[in-house]
């Protein structure tokens, strides 16, 4: 009869893997067998006896062996012995419940502290034929019961990621132990995740330890390769926890959200000394540390698979939209995670750039957030944020082609064109004008994404849309799916409900030139456009040059913050509590896997400009400095208390002042006049006041963020 251990080392025949177990080398037969018939002995006795009686003294002896320690040498030949002998793993493994000490402490026996001596210097010096000898005894044990295996795959799980930077020799034997035993018994493969996602170091740990952990994580799926989306699904919704605690305002000032923090909800400890905080500067700097480190291997590990094989780049992106559907999109402060989708798309369109007839992730993409765009059973904030998802990757993105540009636009203004001919007339304009943004929030979030798609791809845009209709052979292009002529731009502009108004006021303002220069909108349209932009901006431009106020109020700090934030409606504000997910990626060492596929904020290259314009430019300029002029002589007229109460009647007056509607039909003269004569208002009652002031004091403390296409940074 062939032993066991000869027939187990010949069954372990596993697939191509960089992690095989290596073989124990049995002592001489004279020194050996002596060994070997005692375990057996000690092992069969304990199996016939009583549960009830006290185990033999061969038995114990085996127990004390694994409990002290203190002769290695002889305890790897007591192992080795258990391995060999087929009666002796029967009874092992037979009836658990009268071995379950022994077998309790062999596979919490750990092989690396226990062999570790002192060498030359501090040096330590492993005997791996001690942990050889334990590694075989396992996969032997589990093998011949799976009661054992989660327990074994726990044990050697936590032998991964106790030390880390370990030696090599160490990381492959675990790794190897793992692979033979998923190998031997392949319903370890989906015990294996759950283990390994319950065992995940808190965000806060240290940067070393969470970037061994997960390049360990990695590492498994060398034997385990369908764990890939589970696992890269747990690393985003980890990286998504440490994302949305590095909070970047409006002004680019980046700070951690406390918030976001778990204290106990009792103290138990009385006496404890307060925890040191750190300074915001050094918590922020080791949270993106944590976060770059972790999206730096998500990256390497996605440009590995790609390089391996195309067909991978498929199965990651399904995992990637799948983890986008269910945490990124519903995650309103992400601002790192989603760019693992932007940098796969890139590595696809670079390897297929030469096969035109190929399927390109970034358009299945872009398809996508389409579709959640125009789903009416979706929740409108999701439709909202998938707007603004699809506008930032399509202006960010530098892969994304110029058709792809055009049918995205032309898909946003054939809905928003849906939207306007179904509203009835008496549905235009809420009850309370101030909840005019909130009444059609769906309607401006799709307008304001496509004019910021305009902006920085609508020169691209414009031509391909021009060469197109002039070539009337074209066969891989439909007119209706990438029609931006100026016709639909004209008609949405001038609808009642003034899209252009509730836009930030950056993405408003370079819409404007856009549509100047490269005709977008008709001249009486677009002229009266302008006088409106103008007087937003004359207003913005009071409003910042105003004396600060010496006591601060809820409403004070909220008039201060919407003077001086970034983009908005004149006043710094953002009124669709807008976001553009794929603003510059701030992390170092990560952002060169970014940089070949992201486009920065550019100028767009404008059309000469005729005499004509420069007149008209000229005369604009004189009637900007004669608005700074009367503004600059209405500033002086506030001093002292006088100023905090104007100041604080004046953000009143936003709160309850009425927007009338642009009318296209008068020119700039009378809608400044007009605009003039609507903000009188009448003075609220003391209930309203409080109720105002309540809420404008919740939402500064909700400040959300903005974008500023000046500068590029939140």
């Amino acid at each position: 009869m062939v032993p066991l251990h000869e027939s187990m080392d010949a069954s372990l025949v596993q697939p191509e893997s960089k992690f095989v177990l290596p073989k124990c080398e049995l002592p001489p037969p004279s020194e050996f067998g002596p060994i070997e018939s005692f375990v057996s002995k000690a092992v069969q006795e304990q199996h016939e006896q009583g549960p009830d009686l006290p185990p033999n003294k061969s038995y114990k002896a085996l127990t004390d062996a694994f409990r002290l320690k203190h002769d290695l040498p002889l305890l790897k030949k007591i192992m080795l012995a258990m391995r060999t002998s087929q009666n002796t793993v029967h009874c092992l493994t037979s009836i658990s419940k009268k071995h379950a000490r022994l077998i309790h402490m062999i596979v919490r026996f750990d092989p690396f502290a226990q062999s570790s001596e002192e060498g030359d210097g501090n040096n330590k010096v492993i005997d791996f034929t001690l942990v050889d000898a334990h590694f075989n005894l396992l996969v032997v044990l589990v093998s011949a019961n799976s009661t054992l295996l989660v327990p074994t795959i726990s044990a050697l799980w936590k032998l991964v990621i106790s030390q880390e930077d370990a030696s090599v020799e160490r990381w492959y034997r675990v790794h190897a132990a793992l692979a033979t035993i998923m190998f031997m018994c392949p319903t370890g493969k989906m015990e294996m995740f759950p283990i390994v996602s319950s065992n995940t170091p808190f965000r806060k740990k240290e940067e070393s330890s969470l970037r061994w952990y997960y390049k360990n994580c990695l590492d498994v799926l060398e034997y385990i390769p369908s764990m890939e989306g589970e696992l890269i699904a747990l690393m985003i919704d980890r990286c998504l926890e440490m994302d949305v605690e590095i909070k970047i305002n409006d002004g680019g000032e980046v700070s951690i959200d406390r918030d976001c923090d778990d204290p106990g909800i009792f103290q138990l400890d009385l006496e404890e000394k307060p925890k040191e905080i750190l300074p915001e500067d050094a918590t922020v700097d080791e949270m993106a540390d944590r976060l770059d480190s972790i999206m730096k291997i998500l990256f390497e590990y996605i440009e590995s698979r790609c390089e391996q094989d195309l067909s991978n780049a498929y199965k990651i992106f399904n995992t990637l939209l799948r983890s986008f559907e269910k945490s990124i999109l519903i995650t309103h402060k992400s601002k790192f995670v989603q760019f693992l989708i932007l940098h796969l798309c890139g590595l696809e369109s670079i390897q297929m750039k030469d096969d035109t007839e190929a399927s390109l992730l970034y358009r299945e993409y872009a398809s996508k957030l389409i579709e959640i765009v125009l789903d009416p059973y979706r929740a409108i904030a999701i439709r909202q944020c998938a707007a603004c998802y699809l506008a930032s990757f399509v202006s960010r993105a530098t892969y994304v082609c110029a058709e792809t540009i055009c049918e995205a636009v032309s898909a946003l203004l054939r809905w928003a064109e849906a939207y306007v001919a179904t509203l009835q007339s008496s549905a235009v304009y809420a009850v309370d004008i101030r909840n005019q943004c909130s009444l059609h929030s769906l309607f401006y979030t799709v307008c304001q994404s496509s004019f910021y798609i305009m902006c920085f791809r609508g020169v691209e845009a414009l031509e391909f849309h021009r060469d197109a209709l002039s070539s009337s052979d074209s066969p891989y292009y439909e007119p209706s799916r990438i029609d931006i002529s100026a016709e639909r731009w004209t008609r949405l502009c001038e609808h009642p409900l003034q899209p252009l108004r509730y836009c930030l006021e950056s993405v408003r303002s370079e819409f404007l030139v856009i549509s100047k220069n490269f005709d977008l909108i008709s001249e009486q349209v677009l002229s009266q456009l302008v006088a409106e932009e103008k007087r937003l901006a004359s207003e913005a431009g009071k409003q910042r040059k105003k004396r600060r106020s010496t006591i601060s109020t809820p409403a004070t700090l909220e008039k201060e913050r919407q003077t001086g934030g970034v983009g908005g409606m004149g006043h710094g504000m953002n009124p669709l509590d807008s976001f553009f997910p794929f603003d510059p990626y701030l992390l170092h060492r990560s952002s060169k896997h970014v940089e070949p596929f992201y486009g920065h904020w550019e100028e767009p290259l404008l059309p000469s400009v005729s005499d004509d314009d420069n007149n008209e430019e000229s005369a604009d300029r004189e009637q900007d400095k004669v608005l700074e002029e009367d503004s600059s002589d209405s500033d002086d007229e506030s001093d002292g208390d006088a100023s905090d109460n104007d100041s604080l009647r004046d953000h009143e007056g936003d709160d309850v002042r009425s927007f009338e509607p642009m009318s296209y039909e008068s020119n700039a003269s009378d809608m400044s006049n007009k605009s003039a004569e609507s903000s009188v208002f009448k003075e609220p009652s003391f209930d309203v006041k409080r109720a105002s002031l309540h809420e404008t004091w919740a939402n500064t403390l909700k400040r959300s963020r903005a974008l500023s296409i000046e500068n590029g940074s939140w």
